[in-house]
C-alpha cells in the first residue's frame, strides 16, 4: 500500500480507532479542523482505497475503514473480526492455566506477557464461566465494560441492570445473557453505564463458556441517528413534494448545498445542464449569482424561521418568488414562477404612474357622456366628491353650450379618417367658486369593430394664459420700467433681448449680451438651476418656475437673485423669459435675523429651564425630579427634540439610563461604556464621563466617533447632540444627553448655557442630596484600609505612632483645613505625609503634647478628592486615622450614593485601597443633632468655617492654643474681618440656646 502523507494518516488514525461507520460532521469534530478540509481529506483516502464511503440521505456520507469489515488494518496487521474468536480462545487457554505463549515458528517457549496481561490489554472483554456458573477468568476490559473495579462474581453479574434491543429488562442476566449460547452476538445495554455491548458466548470443553464483550456504543446511537435522519428526510420528501415549485435545492446546516435540481442551478446558480458542480459548494460561491438567494438562505440558518423574497431573480424573461424553508438538518430553497403576476403589477403601476405623473385632471367618460374614471386632480379641481362625479354626467361641471360645442367636434373627428382626438378649450364651472377656462385634449375611445364606447381626456387650466395675453401690452410697459433685470432666450439658449437693468446687474453692455450664449454670461450653476425651474413648470400647475441663485458678474462679483423663468414662444420654437431681482441685503438681512433668533429662543429657553430646575432645587425637589424635570423641559422646547440622562452605576463601566422625555427606550439594544479600552466609550457620552467636559457631536450622520451608534440616528433622526457632565465641585451625578432636530447646534453662546445647566443641575442634585442626607435616618456607611501607607507613598519612616484626621473646614474653593491630632512618634511621618502628597500644603503643631503624648495639628491642604466625593453625595467623613501605617477612612453618604464612584474617588487617591465594610443603619435623631442641624442653617458658610476653624484650632481653649490673629491668617481673612465673624456666629449660637424662639435674624450678617 503507498505512503500517506502525515494530515492523512491521522484522519486514517480517526476512522480505525471508531471501529465504526462515522459521518463527515464527527471526523471533523474529532480533528478539530474545517468540515470541507475533512472532506478533501476524506475523499483522497477513498480514491487510495484506504477507507470506504457511503451516501445516506438527502446529505449525509458516512466513511469507515477496512477494520469494521474484517478486513486487516492498514495501520496494524490485525483482523479485527475474529479479535472476539481469538480473545475466547485464549480466554479458554487462560482458564486452563496456559500462561505463556509460544513460538509461531518453532513452538519453542518465547518469553513474553502472560495469557492474562494480553486479554487484560485486549478491546474485547472476556470472562469465563464453569459448568455451575461461577466465574472463573474475567479481564480487565470486561471488568470495564461492567464498571467493576474489582473481580465479579455470579451474584455480582446478576444485580448487573441489563436492558436488551427491544428495550425491556433483562430479567435474569446470568441465565439469560451471560450463559446462554447463542448463534451470533447478543446487543445488550448496561444500564448504569450507559453502554452498549456486543455479548457472545461459546461453550468449550469440558463442560465450560467463553463470553467475549465488545463495546458498540458509538454504533448503536449512529444507527439510532442515522434511523431518525432516514425518518427526518422522509418528513422533508413529504413536505417538499407538497410544494409547487419550479426549481429547488438543499442546503446544509454548514451552508453547502447537497442538493440541487438542474432548473434551479440555471436560475439561481446561472449554471447550465451541470447542476452537480453545485454540489458541495458553499452558497457564497454557489448563489453569488443571485445576492438575494445567498441572504435568504443565510438568515434561515441563523434565524430558524422561513424567509421570502418576492420577485427574487429572473431567466429567460420570466421571474420567480424565493422561500428558505428550515428543515432538520438544513434548509430547503424552492422557486416559483409568477412571472404573469409581475407583468400585471408592473403594467399597472406604469399606467398609474403616467396618471399621477401628469399632476393634471384625467377622467373617462362612457357612450352616453357619463362619468367612469377621475383622478384626484380631477377630484380636487370640480370641487365634487369622486362619489358624486362618477355616474354623473358631464354637463355637471360645463355649460351647455359648451356641451354643444364639443358634441359637435366629436361629430366632426368620428366623421373624419384622421385620428379621433381633438383639443377644446371652454370655460368649466366648479362646484363652489367661479368658472375658469380650461383646455381639453381628449381621445375617442372605440371597441374591437371601430364603435365610440366613450372618451377620456386630461384637462388643463388655461386661465393663466388667458390672463396673460389680457395683460401682455401691460408686461410691455413695465419691462421698460422696472428695475429687475429682464432677459429672453431663444430655442438655442441664446439671449434674444435683455432690459438695462439685467445689464447693469450683470455689468456688461446690452449689445456685449444679444446673440450671446447663455452660459458665456451667467455661469453653469446658475443655468442650470433656470433650466430646472422652467422643467418643474411641465406639470401645468404653473408657467413660470421660481428659484433663488447666485449670479456672478463680470466683475467676479456676486449678488443673491431671487429668479423667476417661464416658456416663451417664438415664431421657430419655443425660448424663455427670466426675471432677476438683486435680494442679496434682503437674504443677509434673513440669515442674520434668523440666526439671532433662534440663538434667542435657545438662550430664553434654555435660561427658563435653569429658572425651572432652580425652582424645583427650592421647592425640595428629590434628585429624581429634578433630573426628570430638565428632560421634559428640553424635550418640550422647539431647540431641542430629546434629552435623556445616564448613570455608571455598576462596575463593568456600563451606561445606564436614568431617566429620558422625548424618546422612549433611547438606550434600547445600545451599550456605551466609560472604559477608554472599549470603543463604545469613545462616543460624547463616554468621554463626557471620563473627561467631565461638555462633548459636542456637531453632525451626527458623519461624526466618525458616533459611528458605533449609527442606528440611533436613523431610528431617532436627530442632526447632533451634547453630552453634559452634571457635576458639583469633583463629584460626577452623570451626564446630561440633549439632541436636536438641526445640525451645528450647541455652539457659542448655546453651548455657554448648555454648560452651565450641566453645573447648575448637579448644584440643585448636590443640595438635596445634602439635604436629605442631614433629615433621613438611614445612612450607609463605607470604611476603606490602605496598608502600608507610608511604603504605598515612598514616605520613610518608622511605621509606628498614631494620626487621627478629626475635622474639616473648608477656607475656599480650592484650600481646606484639617484639625485633628498626632502621637510623638508620628510627628515625622505627617511631616512627612506633607512632602509626599503635592495636595498637601503644610502642617502646624497648634496644641503641644500633654500628659498623654498627642499634639494637636492644623493641615492646610487642596482640595481634596475624596472629602470632595463625600460631600457632593451628600455625605461626610466621619473618621480617617493612620495607625502603625494602615491607614483607615470612614464615610456616611445616603443610601442612594454611586458607591462605584466613591471608591474610585478613593483608589484614584490612594491606588492601594480596598473597600473593607459597606453597612446601612437607621442612625437616631437626637436633639443634639437636630442643634447641630439648626445651627448649620442659621451660619452663614463663612460664619460656620471662621467657627469650626477657631473650635479646632484650640481659640477657646484655657489657654488659648491659638490667638485670634493666627485663625484670621489660617482663614486667609484679615483679623477684624474674623473678629466680626466669630462675633455674629457666637451671638447666633448662643441666641439659639437662650431665646425662646430659637431663632435670630441675619440682618448685617457679612458675606
Amino acid at each position: 500500500m503507498a505512503s500517506i502523507t502525515p494530515a492523512l494518516a491521522e484522519t486514517l488514525s480517526v476512522l480505525e480507532g471508531a471501529g465504526e461507520p462515522l459521518s463527515t460532521t464527527e471526523v471533523s469534530d474529532e480533528l478539530g479542523v474545517g468540515r470541507r478540509s475533512t472532506y478533501d481529506r476524506l475523499d483522497r483516502l477513498s480514491d487510495a482505497g484506504h477507507v470506504r464511503t457511503k451516501s445516506v440521505g438527502a446529505s449525509a456520507r458516512i466513511w469507515w475503514t477496512s477494520r469494521a469489515t474484517g478486513e486487516k488494518s492498514i495501520a496494524t496487521g490485525v483482523d479485527d473480526t475474529a479479535a472476539s474468536a481469538s480473545a475466547g480462545d485464549t480466554a479458554a487457554s487462560a482458564s486452563a492455566g496456559d500462561t505463556g505463549s509460544a513460538s509461531a515458528e518453532s513452538g519453542s517457549p518465547v518469553p513474553g506477557p502472560s495469557v492474562e496481561a494480553a486479554l487484560d490489554d485486549a478491546s474485547v472483554g472476556v470472562v469465563t464461566f464453569d459448568r455451575d456458573g461461577r466465574v472463573g477468568f474475567a479481564s480487565a476490559t470486561f471488568r470495564a465494560h461492567l464498571g467493576f473495579e474489582d473481580e465479579p462474581t455470579r451474584e455480582r453479574l446478576e444485580r448487573v441492570a441489563l436492558v436488551s434491543e427491544g428495550n425491556e429488562r433483562v430479567p435474569d442476566p446470568v441465565t439469560d445473557v451471560w450463559t446462554e449460547v447463542r448463534d451470533g452476538p447478543r446487543r445488550v445495554r448496561v444500564e448504569d453505564e450507559g453502554r452498549w455491548l456486543a455479548v457472545s458466548v461459546r461453550p468449550t470443553a469440558p463442560d465450560s463458556l467463553v463470553v467475549t464483550t465488545r463495546d458498540v456504543t458509538r454504533q448503536a446511537d449512529w444507527e439510532s441517528e442515522l434511523a431518525n435522519a432516514y425518518a427526518a428526510a422522509e418528513e422533508e420528501l413529504a413536505a417538499f413534494r407538497s410544494r409547487a415549485v419550479d426549481g429547488f435545492a438543499t442546503v446544509d446546516a454548514s451552508g453547502y448545498v447537497v442538493d440541487v435540481g438542474d432548473r434551479f442551478a440555471r436560475i439561481v446558480c446561472d449554471v447550465e445542464d451541470e447542476e452537480t458542480v453545485l454540489l458541495d459548494q458553499h452558497v457564497d460561491t454557489a448563489f453569488a449569482a443571485t445576492p438575494d438567494a445567498k441572504r435568504a438562505v443565510m438568515e434561515c440558518l441563523d434565524t430558524g424561521t422561513a424567509v421570502s423574497v418576492e420577485d427574487a431573480t429572473g431567466f429567460d424573461d420570466r421571474r420567480f418568488d424565493l422561500e428558505a424553508v428550515p428543515i432538520d438538518h438544513g434548509v430547503a430553497v424552492h422557486l416559483r414562477d409568477v412571472t404573469d403576476r409581475v407583468v400585471r403589477e408592473r403594467e399597472l403601476r406604469r399606467y398609474a404612474s403616467l396618471v399621477d405623473a401628469l399632476g393634471e385632471p384625467v377622467y373617462e367618460l362612457d357612450e352616453f357622456g357619463e362619468f367612469t374614471f377621475v383622478n384626484d386632480a380631477a377630484v380636487e379641481a370640480s370641487g365634487y366628491s369622486r362619489s358624486e362625479l362618477l355616474g354623473s354626467h358631464v354637463s355637471i361641471g360645463m355649460s351647455d353650450d359648451a356641451v354643444a360645442t364639443v358634441a359637435q367636434q366629436l361629430v366632426d373627428v368620428l366623421d373624419a379618417d384622421e385620428p379621433r382626438r381633438l383639443r377644446a378649450e371652454y370655460e368649466v364651472q366648479p362646484k363652489d367658486g367661479e368658472p375658469y377656462p380650461v383646455e381639453n385634449r381628449l381621445a375617442v375611445l372605440t371597441d374591437d369593430d371601430g364603435r365610440m364606447t366613450g372618451t377620456a381626456g386630461v384637462v388643463r387650466d388655461i386661465s393663466d394664459r388667458w390672463e396673460r395675453e389680457r395683460e401682455l401690452e401691460t408686461y410691455e410697459r413695465i419691462v421698460e420700467t422696472v428695475e429687475d433685470g429682464i432677459y429672453v432666450l431663444d430655442s438655442e439658449n441664446r439671449f434674444t433681448f435683455v432690459n438695462d437693468a439685467f445689464a447693469s446687474l450683470v455689468d456688461a453692455p446690452v449689445d456685449d449680451i444679444v446673440g450671446a450664449a447663455a452660459r458665456e454670461v451667467l455661469d453653469d450653476a446658475f443655468v442650470e438651476k433656470a433650466e430646472r425651474a422652467l422643467a418643474s413648470t411641465d406639470d401645468g400647475d404653473r408657467d413660470a418656475g421660481r428659484f433663488q441663485g447666485t449670479v456672478r458678474a463680470t466683475t467676479d462679483e456676486t449678488f443673491v437673485a431671487d429668479v423667476q423663468v417661464s416658456a416663451f414662444g417664438f415664431e421657430d420654437g419655443c425660448g424663455r423669459v427670466g426675471v432677476l431681482r438683486d435680494v442679496t441685503e434682503r437674504v443677509n438681512r434673513e440669515r442674520k435675523i434668523e440666526s439671532q433668533r433662534a440663538r434667542l429662543e435657545a438662550l430664553n429657553e434654555m435660561n427658563a429651564l435653569v429658572r425651572d430646575v432652580a425652582s424645583a432645587a427650592v421647592e425640595g425637589s428629590t434628585r429624581e425630579d429634578i433630573e426628570a424635570l430638565v428632560c421634559e423641559e428640553l424635550a418640550a422646547s422647539s431647540s431641542y427634540s430629546f434629552a435623556w440622562i445616564g448613570g455608571v452605576e455598576s462596575y463593568d463601566g456600563t451606561v445606564t439610563l436614568r431617566t429620558e422625555a422625548g424618546v422612549d427606550g433611547y438606550l434600547s439594544g445600545v451599550t456605551i461604556t466609560t472604559d477608554p479600552a472599549d470603543p463604545r466609550s469613545h462616543g460624547p457620552v463616554g468621554r463626557a464621563f471620563r473627561e467631565r467636559a461638555v462633548q459636542v457631536v456637531r453632525d451626527a450622520s458623519t461624526d466618525a466617533q458616533f459611528e458605533p451608534w449609527r442606528e440611533l440616528v436613523d431610528r431617532h433622526g436627530f442632526g447632533s447632540a451634547a453630552a453634559i457632565p452634571i457635576t458639583y465641585e469633583d463629584a460626577l451625578y452623570g451626564v446630561l444627553s440633549v439632541h436636536a432636530d438641526r445640525e451645528n447646534a450647541f455652539t457659542g453662546e448655546e453651548r455657554a448655557v448648555v454648560e452651565r445647566i450641566g453645573e447648575f443641575v448637579g448644584h440643585a442634585i448636590a443640595a438635596v442630596e445634602r439635604k436629605r442626607a442631614l433629615t433621613s435616618e438611614e445612612v450607609v456607611e463605607l470604611e476603606y484600609r490602605v496598608e502600608g501607607i507610608y511604603d504605598e507613598f515612598a514616605v520613610d519612616v518608622d511605621p509606628g505612632g498614631r494620626i487621627a484626621f478629626e475635622e474639616t473646614v473648608r477656607v475656599n474653593d480650592d484650600e481646606l483645613l484639617v484639625y485633628g491630632t498626632v502621637t510623638d512618634d508620628a510627628r515625622d511621618a505627617l511631616e512627612g505625609l506633607v512632602d509626599a502628597f503635592e495636595g498637601w500644603r503644610s502642617v502646624t503643631i497648634v496644641d503641644s503634647a500633654g500628659g498623654d503624648g498627642e499634639s494637636r495639628f492644623e493641615l492646610r491642604t487642596g482640595n481634596s478628592p475624596v472629602y470632595m466625593q463625600a460631600m457632593g453625595s451628600g455625605g461626610y467623613i466621619e473618621r480617617a486615622t493612620i495607625e502603625d501605617g494602615e491607614s483607615r477612612i470612614v464615610m456616611h453618604v445616603p443610601p442612594e450614593t454611586d458607591v462605584r464612584a466613591v471608591t474610585t474617588a478613593v483608589v484614584e487617591a490612594y491606588p492601594g485601597a480596598e473597600l473593607v465594610s459597606k453597612r446601612q443603619f437607621s442612625r437616631p435623631m437626637e436633639s443634639m443633632t437636630a442643634l447641630q442641624r439648626q445651627v448649620e442653617e442659621l451660619l452663614t458658610e463663612r460664619q460656620l468655617a471662621v467657627l469650626e476653624a477657631a473650635f479646632y484650632g484650640g481659640f477657646f481653649e484655657w489657654p488659648r492654643s491659638v490667638s485670634g490673629k493666627e485663625v484670621a491668617s489660617s482663614l486667609g481673612v484679615a483679623p477684624p474681618t474674623f473678629s466680626q465673624h466669630i462675633r455674629k456666629a457666637e451671638r447666633k449660637v448662643f441666641a439659639l440656646l437662650l431665646e425662646s424662639d430659637g431663632r435670630v435674624d441675619d440682618v448685617g450678617a457679612p458675606e
